[in-house]
């Protein structure tokens, strides 16, 4: 309220006396009360003094409960469809005394933007963060954050320039090109991350699969990843994992990654290690065939697994079912009739009914039946020996089943 000053009329001085207000009341020139009727003959006097007094009523004014406001975020450009998250960047002190924490509210905010502030009301700093829509206007904007505390209003302005989507929306991934399986060390499986950068706005979920052999298997965690980052480092984690029987060597495997449209594709080489050396030399022959209507997909990978520190190459030959030329189709191994030298790990086997005057032919897991011929193929560690068909015991020799289906004549019947 007003508080009055006692003044003498008769005296070459006067003495001002005011009071300061308690608590968080302000004190302005509405405080001040001067008689001038009062005081004719001192009014230039009194005048001066006047000045004086509201000068110090302005610094004492400043001195009472009050707040400042600021930002770290002095101007942003925005793009369509993106997350702008500053740490911190919101900062206040208080004075004489205020207790209470300051209310921040965004204004003028244009459509299609969020403004954010964490925590709020703000004790000392908080977090700002500016979500842009995919459809925002470009166009040059003033941000208002507006603080209250205590009766107290203060502003700050941040100049926002939103810009549209400077490039068609899109993805790419990346990842290691090489993972190891050490199965020396008693490992099974390899891991690696896969790195997602997006560009134009894109913010589509993108789900993760691979291509892979037999006896391989791939899992993503997650399988699917959602977000609208420009950069997203380890988005998924993808681990690889092989069966005991699959041979040692190196897979060509592919990752894939796919969000409607839009497919990305990257290969990685994975090398499976030879496990410890146990026993005698030796290998093994083991067969997958392909998936769906054998005479339709017509296809099977025939692997060895050498063990006991061989390494040597593997001689295979097919034992052809039908000996009678166009009774029946032909096993190949790697598209040959002949005797096929192996230094890897891996072959396919196929059924050729073309050449014979078949069609719908393949090969397909032994089971007998009227539509179908059991025959093998044999691996063997000596060329000379396979074809001498000598299988003496000392000689390393192995043998799996395959059976050939065959569809209509196309020829001769």
């Amino acid at each position: 309220m007003p508080k009055t000053i006692n003044a003498s009329t008769n005296q070459p001085q006067i003495s001002l006396s005011t009071e300061v207000p308690m608590d968080t009341e302000s004190i302005d020139a509405a405080d001040v009360v001067v008689p001038f009727q009062a005081l004719l003959d001192n009014d230039g006097f009194l005048y001066r003094r006047q000045q004086v007094m509201l000068q110090r009523l302005d610094e004492l004014g400043r001195q009472s409960a009050s707040f400042q406001l600021q930002s770290a975020v002095t101007s942003l450009l925005a793009e369509p469809a993106r997350t702008y998250t500053f740490t911190g960047a919101i900062q206040v002190q208080k004075f004489g005394g205020l207790a209470v924490d300051i209310a921040i509210t965004p204004i003028n905010a244009p459509a299609g933007v969020t403004v954010t502030v964490v925590p709020n009301p703000v004790a000392t700093t908080a977090d700002l963060t500016i979500t842009t829509a995919a459809n925002i206007v470009a166009g040059q904007y003033d941000l208002i954050l507006r603080g209250e505390a205590g009766g107290r209003i203060v502003d700050i302005r941040i100049p926002l320039t939103l810009v549209a989507a400077t490039q068609p929306a899109t993805f790419a991934i990346t990842a290691p090109s090489a993972l190891i399986i050490d199965r020396a060390s008693g490992n099974s499986a390899a891991a690696a991350f896969i790195n997602i950068s997006r560009e134009g706005g894109f913010n589509s979920p993108i789900n993760f699969s691979a291509d892979l052999p037999a006896g391989i298997s791939a899992s993503f965690t997650p399988v699917q990843v959602t977000g609208n980052d420009t950069l997203q480092r380890n988005a998924t984690t993808v681990a690889f994992t092989a069966l005991a029987t699959v041979p040692a060597g190196t897979y060509n495997l592919l990752i894939r990654a796919v969000s409607g449209s839009l497919v990305r594709t990257i290969g990685l080489a994975l090398s499976v290690g030879t496990a410890p050396v146990v026993g005698t030399p030796d290998f093994t022959m083991s067969i997958v065939y392909d998936a769906g209507d054998p005479l339709t997909v017509n296809g099977a990978t025939l692997y060895i697994n050498r063990s006991g520190g061989y390494s040597g190459p593997v001689f295979l030959k097919a034992s052809q079912p039908y000996a009678e030329a166009g009774t029946g189709p032909l096993v190949t191994i790697n598209n040959s009739l002949g005797i096929v030298q192996v230094d890897g790990n891996a072959v396919r086997v196929t059924a050729d009914g073309v050449s014979q005057g078949w069609s719908g032919s393949g090969v397909a897991p032994q089971t007998g039946g009227l539509s179908g011929a059991s025959t093998y193929v044999v691996g063997q560690d000596n060329e000379q020996q396979l074809r001498d068909s000598y299988a003496g015991p000392e000689v390393l020799r192995r043998y799996v089943g395959v059976e050939v289906r065959r569809g209509n004549r196309t020829v001769g019947g």
